[in-house]
C-alpha cells in the first residue's frame, strides 16, 4: 500500500450571520435512507475508530458522522473533524454540503458504468469516436475517480478501500476548517483572501478579471507519521457560505425558473458541487497517483472580445473549454485532471434526473483554446508535447451555438489547492501513469518551441520506510534532509516505481529545511 505524503465559535469579519437554507431539517444534516436493513448500532470495535484516528477532544464540535452512534452504514465512512474557525452554523452548513455531495457522487451512471456516448459525458470529457476519442486508459482512470468519490461518504461494510492502510472496522478522516474565527485562525495564511482581498493570488499571479472570491481550498497532503499525523484538509471560505446555497435550496429555486434558466447548468451551482470539486483534489481519497493522475485546476487561454483571456478552468463553461482542446490519440488527457469537469458532470447528471433533460448550457460551441491547458502556475504540463496534433475534425468539439454563462456568474479568480501540494500535484498529474508521456514543452519569446525529456523524479534525501508490523501495511516514508548543517524530517509522495519526492515537513512547518 502506497501512501501519499502531506502535509471558535465566532463569526468572521464580513460573513453574514445566516442560518441554514430554508427547508433544512433541524438535525445537523439529512441522513440518507440507504442500507436501512443493516443500520443497527454495532458494538465498539477493538481499537476504537482506528490507530490513525485524530485527537478530536479539543475540537469545538464533534466529528461528523457521529462516533457515538456507529452503525453499519457509517462505520467505514469518512468523518469530518477539526472545525477550526467554524461556528455552529458553519459546521451545520458544511455537514449538510457533505451529505448533499453524496447525492451527486452516488449516481450509478457515474461511479459504476459510464456511458461514454452520453452527451453530458462527451461535453465534459471528450468525444467517444474519432482520432481524439477518450482512450481506454483514460476511461479507466476517469471512472476510478468517480468510484473513489462515491466511496468517500460511505464504504460498504465488506469493502476495504485499497488506499486505506487499516482494514475494517476503522474510519477515514477529513479535516475541515473555516476562514473565520476570532483571528482568522481557520485560515491563518488568508489563502481565502477573506481578511485582505487583493488582486494577487498566492502564487504571485493576478486574479482573473471580473472573477469572484475563492469558495474553498484544499491541502491534499497528508501524513500517517505517528509523531505528526495529519489527514487531508479543506478550508471553506466566506463565499462558500454566502455566495452558494445548498443543493436542496438550489433545486427548489430552480424548479420555479424558466426553461432557459433551467437549461443553464451554471444556475444550478451549489455547495455540494463545491464539496465534490474539493474532494477530487484529495489524493488520499482518490487513490492517485497510483490509479491515475492527480486532479488539479488547469489554467486555460482562449480568445474573447478580440483579446486572449487567461483563467483557471472553473465553472461549466471553462470545463467545456478544456474539453474543446481535442488532441489526436490523447483524448481525455486534460479533462481527466481538471476538478470541475468531474464536479459539473456530476451536477449535470443530477439535474438531468430532476428536470428530465440535460442542461446543456453554457457551451463554448466550436470555441477552442489558444494553447494547451497548463498547470495552475501557467507552466506547460509534462503531458504536453511539441508533436501533439489538435484534432480539427468538426465532430471533435462540442459544436453548436455559443451559449454564455448567465449574467453575473463568476468563477474564483485563483486556484484552490495549497501551493506546495499544487506544485506536486502538477508533477504527479503528468508523471503518475505509465501511459503518460514525459515530454515537456517550453515556449520562449520570440516564439520557438523546444522539447525536453523529463526524467523520473528521484529523492533528494535519504528515505526510510516504516510499517505497522503484523500484516505489512506501509505507513509512511521519511526523507531525512539536511540544509546548512541543519536536519529535518520530511514526508514523501510516492511518485512511481520507488521514486520519492520530499514535499512537506511532517510537523506542518518548513523548519530549517526548504521545500524540495
Amino acid at each position: 500500500m502506497v501512501q501519499k505524503a502531506v502535509h471558535t465559535h465566532f463569526w468572521s469579519k464580513g460573513r453574514a450571520k445566516k442560518s441554514l437554507d430554508a427547508g433544512r431539517t433541524t438535525q445537523n444534516a439529512r441522513q440518507h435512507k440507504r442500507d436501512q436493513t443493516s443500520s443497527a448500532p454495532l458494538p465498539a470495535a477493538s481499537g476504537g475508530l482506528g490507530p490513525e484516528a485524530p485527537d478530536t477532544s479539543k475540537d469545538p464540535f464533534p466529528p461528523y458522522p457521529s462516533v457515538d452512534n456507529i452503525t453499519t452504514t457509517n462505520l467505514r465512512g469518512t468523518r469530518l473533524y477539526g472545525w477550526k474557525g467554524c461556528t455552529k452554523a458553519d459546521s451545520d452548513i458544511i455537514t449538510e454540503a457533505y451529505d448533499d455531495f453524496y447525492y451527486l457522487a452516488n449516481q450509478k451512471a457515474l461511479y459504476q458504468n459510464i456511458d461514454w456516448t452520453d452527451q453530458p459525458v462527451k461535453d465534459f470529457f471528450g468525444p467517444s469516436t474519432g482520432a481524439s476519442k477518450i482512450t481506454d486508459d483514460r476511461r479507466t482512470e476517469i471512472q476510478q475517480i468517480f468510484a473513489a468519490a462515491q466511496q468517500v461518504w460511505h464504504s460498504n461494510i465488506i469493502y476495504h478501500p485499497g488506499w486505506s492502510p487499516f482494514p475494517y472496522p476503522y474510519s477515514l478522516w477529513y479535516e475541515v476548517r473555516c476562514s473565520g474565527g476570532p483571528d482568522g485562525d481557520g485560515d491563518p495564511d488568508d489563502v481565502c483572501g477573506d481578511k485582505n482581498r487583493n488582486n494577487q493570488c498566492r502564487n504571485g499571479q493576478q486574479r482573473s478579471p471580473n472573477s469572484g472570491d475563492m469558495q474553498a481550498w484544499s491541502d491534499p497532503t497528508w501524513s500517517n507519521n505517528p509523531f505528526g499525523k495529519r489527514w487531508p484538509q479543506t478550508t471553506f471560505c466566506n463565499a462558500f457560505f454566502n455566495d452558494l446555497t445548498s443543493l436542496g435550496t438550489t433545486v427548489t429555486n430552480m424548479q420555479r425558473r424558466s426553461t432557459n434558466d433551467q437549461n443553464n447548468l451554471a444556475n444550478w451551482d451549489n455547495r455540494a458541487r463545491c464539496f465534490f470539486h474539493e474532494v477530487t483534489h484529495q489524493v488520499y481519497f482518490m487513490n492517485t497517483p497510483d490509479k491515475g493522475p492527480n486532479v488539479i485546476d488547469l489554467q486555460i487561454s482562449y480568445r474573447s472580445g478580440g483579446a486572449t483571456q487567461t483563467e483557471d478552468a472553473y465553472g461549466p463553461m471553462n470545463a467545456k473549454r478544456v474539453r474543446n482542446y481535442p488532441v489526436k490519440n490523447k483524448g481525455g488527457y486534460y479533462t481527466q485532471i481538471n476538478a470541475d469537469n468531474y464536479a459539473f458532470l456530476a451536477l449535470a447528471k443530477y439535474v438531468q434526473g430532476k428536470i428530465g433533460r440535460y442542461p446543456n448550457a453554457p457551451s463554448p460551441g466550436t470555441q477552442g483554446l489558444t494553447q494547451a491547458p497548463r498547470d495552475p502556475d501557467g507552466k506547460p504540463l509534462a503531458i504536453t508535447a511539441s508533436t501533439d496534433q489538435v484534432d480539427d475534425d468538426p465532430e471533435a468539439v462540442i459544436g453548436g451555438p455559443f451559449i454564455d454563462n448567465p449574467s453575473g456568474y463568476k468563477i474564483p479568480g485563483c486556484f484552490d489547492v495549497s501551493p506546495t501540494a499544487a506544485n506536486v500535484a502538477s508533477a504527479l498529474a503528468s508523471s503518475s501513469s505509465s501511459s503518460h508521456t514525459t515530454t515537456t514543452t517550453t515556449t520562449t519569446n520570440p516564439p520557438t518551441t523546444t522539447t525536453t525529456q523529463t526524467p523520473a523524479p528521484t529523492p533528494k534525501c535519504d528515505v526510510d520506510n516504516y510499517t505497522t508490523g503484523g500484516p505489512t501495511y506501509e505507513w509512511f516514508h521519511v526523507c531525512n534532509c539536511e540544509l546548512d548543517g541543519k536536519k529535518c524530517t520530511y514526508n514523501t509522495a510516492d511518485l512511481k516505481d520507488g521514486n520519492y519526492a520530499c514535499i512537506k515537513p511532517w510537523n506542518g512547518s518548513d523548519g530549517p529545511c526548504k521545500l524540495t
